[in-house]
């Protein structure tokens, strides 16, 4: 309640739900967009210290196919590694 006066205002239920859902969208996306830069990130660090493009899935060191860093900059693993 919001005091103003001698009125009290009460906020709306339905307007309360729906700032916290969009609340909560905006965080999720948020924690996307962050894991994402994190990423990318990595991924400078990797170019800087001569590492970018290489897997090391399986403790041998092997690239990255050109087709998978061309649609995934930030990836770490080869194509046969994606889900691991």
């Amino acid at each position: 309640n919001i005091e103003a006066g001698d009125a009290s205002i009460e906020a709306d239920p339905a307007d309360t739900a729906e700032d916290l859902d969009e609340y909560g969208e905006r965080f999720d996306l948020n924690d996307v967009m962050e894991k994402r830069l994190n990423s990318v990130k990595d991924a400078l660090k990797k170019i800087d210290d001569g590492t970018y493009g290489t897997c090391k899935i399986d403790g041998v060191p092997h690239e990255i196919e050109e087709e998978r860093l061309i649609a995934n900059p930030a990836a770490t693993t080869c194509i046969a590694h994606i889900e691991e």
